[in-house]
């Protein structure tokens, strides 16, 4: 978590960014919760977006918007 912050704080103090976009694997719920407990939203799905041995993954879309958490 500590490391989500630090990435949040530095792109908030350069003035250059509103957000951060990240992709992260749907099935892998812990991780996912992980970044809403940071903030991030979700607002997308990619089906299928890799393969893994054979075996197909869906990526989930999410964002933290810095005008709502910062």
């Amino acid at each position: 978590m500590q490391l989500i912050a630090a990435c949040a704080d530095f792109a908030v103090a350069s003035g250059q960014f509103d957000q951060l976009i990240l992709t992260v694997t749907a099935s892998n719920a812990h991780v996912v919760r992980l970044y809403e407990r940071a903030g991030f939203v979700r607002y997308g799905l990619l089906p299928h977006a890799i393969c893994v041995k054979g075996q197909f993954h869906d990526k989930l879309l999410m964002r933290l918007d810095f005008s709502k958490a910062y």
